[in-house]
């Protein structure tokens, strides 16, 4: 499971254009989006910014991203969110609002009725703007995302915020991440029945904080992605996890990474898997699972039916330990996706590319990135063109083309698929230095 998507909105065509110069004055173009981020455009262009809300009638989405408004400028913009009734997507990322700031936020979202999408990460809120924006949730029934990752709540204000979402039955999506919610937080969140995405990555609550998250998870019927990224759960919490894994019917993306999960832990999970049949997407990258890990995932493999993306690189595996997923693979109708990159395999690996004759699944594969994998997927390149399912060989990282003598060997192999099944040429990618990931689309040689 990659990170977690928190509806960022991007620059389209449809974009409310602002220009600024050093009166502060502004022009704006009809349109529903207005993003102006990363345009420092002070407290000043912040009562320019309200102004404008409370004139215009088509804008949808507000894109103000570390605009160093503060919370001077969010008591601008707050009045205006009360009053303006079309906006659904507001970003105020980075823009250090403070408790004060979210005070004014939390009292404009009591009256606003059309906001679904509030961004507040990365903006100094302490357990008191926690408790306001709680307070905001109790009353509020139309927002359903909202982001508040890297802020200062605490165990007070994951307190307040796991009160209000008992009763709020409209919130489906929260990121919490790096908020030192300690060991109660992630499972008092849990006890909320409509959260279906819950990221509470970076909070460093240990086995203990593990063990209470999974007791919530047996029973949370409604959590469908759990992002648990960098909490030094290690492999006792792990347990836990996967204990609660077997009971669990909802969950489909669950992130591990950097927990320190180790051999056993991996064991665990991967057993738990034979037994779960609702999980998809699963990230174990950087827990040192090593041989013994890898080769129970191989066994696991064989049996799951439901997990279609696999994510274990940085995990010191070796030719021994992918032996096993290897043949599983050759046999496995599910897994897409698999990345096995920045692990220990030599050009004497030849299980990596074998599995590809038989394998009719797998979409994308990352191997990793030095000059031994490139070699060895170079002598195992006729595997890999019997594979009519492959659309994307990455190479994560690749240092082999700053040198400029060779070819990626992906792209070889992709190219004459893509030559023969469209017609179109490769253009090669020799330029890139240090990345090398090549697309392209192949045709299931069923439906030429």
């Amino acid at each position: 499971m990659k990170h977690f998507q928190f509806h960022n909105i991007k620059k389209s065509e449809d974009v409310f254009f602002w220009e600024s110069n050093n009166n502060q004055k502004s022009k704006a173009i009809r349109s529903s989006t207005l993003d102006i981020s990363s345009k420092k455009i002070g407290v000043d262009g912040a009562k320019n910014i309200s102004s404008l809300l409370k004139k215009n009638q088509t804008i949808t989405a507000l894109e103000l991203y570390n605009i160093l408004i503060n919370r001077d400028g969010v008591v601008e913009n707050s009045s205006a969110l009360e009053e303006f009734q079309t906006l659904t997507s507001l970003n105020l990322n980075s823009n250090d609002v403070g408790d004060d700031g979210a005070d004014k936020i939390a009292s404009a979202l009591i009256e606003n009725q059309t906001l679904t999408t509030l961004e507040l990460a990365c903006n100094r809120i302490h357990s008191n703007g926690a408790g306001k924006i709680a307070s905001a949730l109790l009353a509020n029934q139309t927002l359903t995302d909202l982001n508040i990752a890297n802020n200062r709540f605490g165990d007070t204000g994951v307190e307040k915020l796991a009160f209000a979402l008992i009763k709020n039955q409209t919130l489906t999506l929260l990121n919490i991440a790096n908020n030192k919610i300690g060991v109660d937080g992630g499972a008092a969140l849990l006890a909320n029945q409509t959260l279906t995405v819950l990221n509470i990555a970076g909070n460093n609550f240990g086995f203990v904080g593990a063990e209470k998250i999974a007791s919530a998870l047996i029973k949370n019927q409604t959590l469908t992605a759990l992002d648990l990224n960098n909490n030094n759960i290690g492999s006792a919490g792990s347990e836990k996890i996967a204990a609660a894994l077997i009971e669990n019917k909802t969950l489909t993306a669950l992130n591990m990474a950097f927990n320190d999960v180790g051999p056993v832990g991996a064991e665990k999970i991967a057993y738990a898997l034979l037994r779960n049949q609702s999980l998809t997407s699963l990230d174990l990258s950087y827990n040192f699972i090593q041989n013994d890990g890898a080769k129970k995932f191989g066994i696991v493999l064989k049996e799951n039916h439901t997990l279609t993306s696999l994510d274990l690189c940085y995990n010191n595996i070796s030719e021994e330990g992918f032996e096993t997923i290897a043949s599983a693979l050759e046999g496995n109708k599910t897994l897409q996706t698999l990345n096995i990159s920045k692990n220990m395999f030599d050009d004497e690996a030849v299980s990596i590319c074998s599995f590809f004759s038989e394998n009719t699944t797998l979409t994308k594969f990352d191997v990793g990135c030095s000059t031994p994998y490139y070699r060895l997927l170079t002598r195992n390149r006729k595997s890999l063109c019997h594979t009519c399912t492959l659309e994307e060989v990455s190479f994560s990282d690749c240092f082999i083309l700053s040198r400029g003598n060779m070819e990626i060997m992906a792209a070889e192999v992709l190219k004459n698929k893509l030559e023969e099944l469209t017609g179109e040429k490769y253009l090669g990618s020799r330029r890139r230095k240090y990345r090398a990931v090549v697309h392209a689309l192949v045709i299931e040689s069923t439906k030429r």
